[in-house]
């Protein structure tokens, strides 16, 4: 469900640079929000339980995997 609603978002006519500053913003409040935090606590998103820090592993790698299809395209 996250996942359709970002991507109608990213395809809803925002410009790339104010999608990706969006992004990017959006992942720093999170970082300074976690500051002196333990990582180790679990939540749970929809019906998924994980830490903190395997939310953030997971979020790189999914970066990572969009990082390599811009690359990609860009080749």
């Amino acid at each position: 469900m996250l996942v359709k609603s970002a991507e109608k978002y990213a395809h809803s006519g925002i410009r790339k640079t104010q999608l990706i500053q969006e992004v990017c913003d959006t992942r720093q409040r999170l970082l300074d929000a976690l500051v002196d935090r333990n990582l180790e606590n679990i939540f749970r998103i929809e019906s998924k339980e994980m830490t903190v820090s395997e939310y953030f592993r997971e979020m790189a790698e999914h970066d990572n995997h969009h990082i390599k299809q811009i690359k990609g395209f860009l080749d």
